[in-house]
């Protein structure tokens, strides 16, 4: 096959995907910086601006951006999908190929480079997408919002649930005397808890000691005790229930031609008056929810807090979405956005490269500066870091007419080499 023409491209797409990668590095850094712990910057070591900076993150960028590329797989699936039925190409055995090949680079990332590689868990959900690929729109749509239903009602119930506050010890001293079995029972319950509590959290200490102070096969050892856990089974399972939809819904975009067609800016507009409206309401909950509750709190407030910053990230997305593709659509600001074009066309070769560049720069195979305390500081790096990227990409798809890895998927896809050079 060959590659698809430049007057092919839909560029907004890969606007979108350059973006989107973008916000993929801003929140990664900080995991390659904290690594199991999921945390910005642990807030013990935070100043006001830093403090300032991570709400910031948190409410406009953490989760959002992940949305976002879970968003363009699917269109891009729907849009490789038509080229394969116009070009009479066998779909499934076309598409099944080039999602092992996307498994395999997810394997080799996760393992040999970085435990938070997304990759193989793409390829695993992109199995389950290509039973959709006959499926009318209304099906697909249905689909979409039963498994949105899922998520969202499980998410809140668990949050909720996680709220209980904890048995209050006067009243369990008041009733020692009339039920002494049972409360010693949830006194070893409790004590239980806290073990597995600080075993978890030795573990981790570990881990992160390996990191900075080991070597290349310390960092290879630890990701390989990560990629064996049983929270990827449960990882698995949130992404059946998240992130397939957001790869239907992607395909629905892409099958209705929402970007490839600038008839559809109302419809744009509408999205992302609504998407804003609601991404703000739940912004605010989660805002204000998180400032009036403490750290560690298991209280229905801060099941709220949990439950508006998770319900904010889609309806934001959604209205980036729309945003940057009116802006495109109008040609506001399109010298501004269209440098972001390149570094989406090479957006596999970009992620794999901000992981081995990052994993060297915090690890110890490298220079070690794993656990910085500074989140501006952090948030610096990475827009340095990404402004690099834009300007080598530039260059580079200038030259070529693919990422070296997209190149490499295309030739393992295909079985037969294409052409590199443009």
């Amino acid at each position: 096959m060959q590659p698809i023409a430049s007057s092919e491209r839909i560029q907004i797409i890969d606007i979108l995907r350059g973006f989107a990668l973008f916000g993929v590095l801003v929140m990664n850094i900080y995991f390659f910086n904290y690594p199991n712990e999921g945390n910005l910057v642990q807030e013990e070591y935070l100043s006001s601006g830093d403090s300032i900076t991570s709400w910031v993150l948190r409410v406009l960028i953490s989760g959002k951006f992940y949305i976002l590329f879970s968003f363009l797989f699917g269109l891009g699936f729907s849009i490789q999908i038509t080229r394969l039925k116009n070009k009479d190409i066998n779909v499934v055995q076309t598409y099944t190929r080039r999602l092992f090949i996307l498994l395999g680079f997810g394997l080799i990332h996760s393992i040999l480079i970085w435990n938070g590689d997304i990759l193989k868990l793409y390829a695993i959900i992109g199995f389950i997408l290509l039973l959709f690929r006959n499926s009318s729109l209304k099906r697909v749509k249905i689909w979409i919002i039963i498994l949105f239903s899922l998520f969202y009602i499980g998410y809140a119930v668990g949050a909720i649930l996680d709220s209980r506050p904890k048995k209050d010890k006067d009243k369990v001293e008041n009733t020692l005397n009339e039920d002494t079995k049972n409360t010693n029972v949830d006194e070893a319950s409790d004590e239980n808890k806290d073990e597995e509590i600080l075993v978890e959290k030795d573990k981790n200490e570990i881990s992160f000691e390996e990191y900075k102070n080991g070597n290349y096969f310390s960092t290879i050892k630890e990701n390989i005790n990560v990629f064996i856990e049983w929270k990827q089974l449960a990882i698995l399972v949130l992404g059946l229930l998240f992130i397939l939809p957001l790869f239907l819904l992607g395909s629905y975009f892409g099958r209705k031609e929402i970007f490839s067609n600038k008839n559809n800016n109302p419809f744009l507009l509408k999205l992302m008056l609504w998407s804003l409206l609601i991404g703000t309401i739940m912004s605010t909950m989660f805002i204000y929810f998180g400032i009036t509750t403490s750290k560690g709190d298991e209280t229905f407030q801060r099941a709220l807090m949990h439950i508006g910053e998770q319900y904010a990230a889609l309806p934001l997305t959604l209205a980036y979405i729309s945003a940057v593709t009116l802006l495109y659509n109008k040609n506001i600001r399109v010298n501004l956005l269209k440098p972001l074009a390149p570094v989406g066309q090479m957006a596999l070769t970009n992620y794999l490269l901000q992981s081995i560049v990052f994993t060297w720069v915090f690890y110890g195979q490298g220079l070690g500066l794993i656990g910085q305390k500074s989140t501006v500081l952090l948030l610096l790096i990475g827009i340095v870091f990404f402004s690099i990227q834009v300007i080598v990409s530039k260059w580079w798809m200038s030259k070529f007419k693919f990422g070296p890895a997209e190149w490499l998927w295309r030739v393992l896809t295909y079985g037969e080499m294409q052409s590199f050079k443009k």
